[in-house]
C-alpha cells in the first residue's frame, strides 16, 4: 500500500507542473522506507548524525531529493533531473 500511496504522490506532483523538486527525510534505520524511496527515484542528499532521539538513542536522518524536471540554470536538462 504504500508504494502504490508514494507513487500517486509523485505522479500527482508530476501532474501539477509547479513542482520542481520533492524532498523527505528518513531515518537511517529504517531500511525498508529508504529502499521503497531509493525505488522510486529518491536520491541521498547527505546524513544528519544523531539527529532524531528515539527512545535512549539518537537515530542519524537522511535527507532524500527527487528532481521532477530539470532543476532551474541547469545546463544540462538531465543532470539531477528526473529518473
Amino acid at each position: 500500500i504504500a508504494t502504490r500511496l508514494l507513487r500517486a504522490a509523485v505522479e500527482w506532483a508530476r501532474a501539477g507542473g509547479e513542482l520542481h523538486k520533492l524532498n523527505l527525510q528518513v531515518h537511517a534505520s529504517n531500511e525498508a522506507a529508504w529502499a521503497l524511496y531509493q525505488r522510486l527515484g529518491f536520491a541521498d542528499e547527505g546524513r544528519l548524525r544523531g539527529e532524531a532521539r528515539v527512545g535512549d538513542r539518537y537515530d542519524d536522518l537522511v535527507p532524500m531529493g527527487m528532481w521532477l524536471r530539470p532543476p532551474p540554470g541547469s545546463e544540462n536538462p538531465g543532470e539531477g533531473g528526473p529518473r
